[in-house]
């Protein structure tokens, strides 16, 4: 658009650049603002690509910091990301020599293990089967398992549910026929 709003002189009639005219009359005023965000947007993509690709670690942090510089030292974007950066990388060095994966894949191939675990029992409610969850995260081992067993009744879980999961509207129907039986005598 910004192409087109350069061109001077007066619009032939009917053409695109008339009706873009009419249609944005001030547009050339903001061209500062849309080419400072268009530079920022393309810098942050560039760091977020690098990031994706190669992780988080001392080399991709320094290459990172270096994109930034293309960006004003006003920049609000290039501060929030430096601070990123320097909190992520502490982090990144307690953990170990390997880079931090910076990506949303590894969040949706977890809800793809989730959502093909919860096809093999439809009947189960949402609200307890996102339980399953924390089973698919890191590695559990039989000592894992056999803690938990032991540490956690299931009366403990029963009441954990109801307060933090709450009754699902199958649960509340089962109750209410209950209920309702219990009173009539009727099934």
């Amino acid at each position: 658009m910004i192409k087109h709003f350069n061109i001077r002189g007066r619009a032939k009639k009917g053409s695109i650049l008339e009706q873009l005219r009419i249609a944005f009359p001030t547009f050339s005023k903001l061209k500062p603002f849309i080419l400072n965000f268009s530079k920022t947007t393309s810098i942050t993509s560039q760091v977020m690509d690098r990031l994706k690709n190669l992780g988080l670690e001392q080399s991709t942090y320094d290459s990172c910091k270096l994109i930034l510089k293309k960006l004003p030292k006003s920049s609000k974007t290039a501060k929030s990301l430096r601070d990123w950066l320097d909190k992520h990388l502490k982090i990144q060095k307690e953990l170990g020599s390997y880079p931090i994966p910076i990506s949303s894949d590894i969040i949706e191939s977890l809800f793809g293990k989730f959502k093909y675990m919860i096809e093999k029992s439809p009947q189960n409610d949402i609200n307890h089967s996102i339980l399953i969850i924390p089973l698919l995260c890191g590695k559990i081992d039989k000592q894992k398992i056999l803690n938990a067993l032991n540490s956690v009744s299931q009366k403990d879980l029963n009441q954990w549910k109801l307060k933090h999961i709450g009754k699902t509207m199958r649960m509340k129907r089962i109750d209410f026929f209950k209920q309702h039986i219990q009173k009539t005598g009727k099934n």
